[in-house]
């Protein structure tokens, strides 16, 4: 599974269309966060703001790509009954794209926030110690999220062997769930249940505040295990849904 992973890390590392959308968010962050700078009151607070908003678009952007290089391209290129072939159990082959989706997205929001600290210092910009953990929980939020969204998302792929469902997963997970749960919210007798706090997003968001905080008890641990139970949900059902396909090309 080693190698499978290497390779993968290395054939997705050279597309194109990743680096692109990365040295493009990048190339945009930096007269954006000149300008939110010069109409910002405090220097910090706008940097902090504009770094945390940024990450997160470039997490959204940056998840389709990489479902592409993780999960389509292997079924389009008709190798993934070679990879299954030579031996690769579909259990692991379903943990190894995990792990390719989870390693490259620890890399790619790395960059990101490499390059925003490197911003900071070019504009001379003063971050507090609350602004500065802020900013480096809002890069690990944006990461565990796109890696679970990922996973739920890859349980369509396995299924379907669609790019375009695939991509309708994502979109769903990351944008159409929540947003249905905040409406939700809006009706009283909805409401009463908080069914945003259940949402994939609601549970990261409440993870990401408890830290923030500094409330690191009883409660944080409830939001990692709520994050935990996504992921390892969404990869046995995709486990369990692959064993069963045919591989049909």
């Amino acid at each position: 599974m080693r190698r499978l992973i290497n390779a993968d890390l290395w054939r997705i590392s050279m597309k194109r269309p990743l680096w692109i959308v990365t040295f493009l968010f990048m190339a945009f962050d930096v007269p954006f966060t000149w300008y939110c700078l010069s109409k910002g009151l405090d220097k910090g607070l706008a940097f902090t703001e504009t770094a945390s908003g940024l990450s997160g678009s470039y997490s959204f952007v940056l998840g389709f790509v990489l479902l592409s290089g993780v999960y389509s391209d292997e079924y389009r290129n008709m190798t993934m009954i070679a990879t299954i072939g030579r031996g690769i159990s579909r259990k692991k082959y379903v943990l190894a794209k995990f792990l390719d989706g989870m390693l490259l997205t620890m890399l790619c929001l790395s960059l990101f926030a490499v390059f925003s600290a490197a911003l900071q210092l070019a504009f001379s910009v003063s971050l507090s110690r609350r602004e500065l953990f802020f900013l480096a929980m809002a890069y690990i939020s944006d990461a565990v999220s796109l890696v679970a969204c990922m996973t739920m998302a890859s349980i369509a792929f396995y299924l379907t062997h669609n790019v375009v469902l695939g991509v309708i997963a994502f979109l769903t997970v990351t944008v159409i769930i929540p947003v249905s749960m905040q409406i939700a919210s809006l009706i009283p007798f909805i409401a009463r249940f908080r069914p945003d706090m259940y949402s994939l997003d609601g549970v990261v968001s409440r993870a990401k505040s408890a830290f923030i905080m500094g409330n690191t008890g009883y409660g944080i641990l409830i939001s990692l295990a709520g994050i935990a139970v996504y992921i390892v949900a969404a990869l046995i059902l995709s486990m369990i849904v692959f064993e069963k396909k045919e591989l049909d090309f």
